[in-house]
């Protein structure tokens, strides 16, 4: 989980090869979500959703869905990451001026907190 915190950090401030290199490494669902992030960044949307989907459900989802919701995202039951790389890739292809573009980076920030949070907790 250590690792997971440098991931997290290299990609924070926006050092993806560097994230990239230390994530693709870590065989557990919260390396596997560092990975995704690092690749819905770059942007390369298949492969994050491809990476999404060996996290399967993370420990994180409930928190980042009310929060997320808390931010003004739509209500949902679940928290759908891949649903949430469609809508980043649909924002990025308008750009700033999509209206849902302030929405997604709040929840990428909520989102890197809380994998982050977790990721710390973990490593003690």
């Amino acid at each position: 989980m250590a690792q997971c915190c440098l991931a997290g950090l290299w990609l924070r401030h926006g050092f993806y090869d560097e994230s990239h290199v230390i994530s693709q490494d870590i065989e557990t669902p919260t390396g596997g979500f560092w990975h995704a992030i690092v690749h819905r960044r770059e942007p390369d949307y298949g492969n994050a959703r491809y990476w999404f989907r060996r996290v399967g459900s993370h420990p994180i989802f409930p928190d980042l869905n009310n929060a997320a919701i808390a931010a003004g995202w739509p209500d949902s039951a679940l928290w759908d990451a891949k649903h949430f790389v469609d809508k980043v890739e649909n924002v990025m292809r308008v750009g700033k001026t999509h209206e849902n573009h302030a929405l997604c980076i709040a929840v990428q920030e909520i989102e890197w907190r809380l994998l982050f949070d977790y990721s710390w907790k973990n490593s003690l």
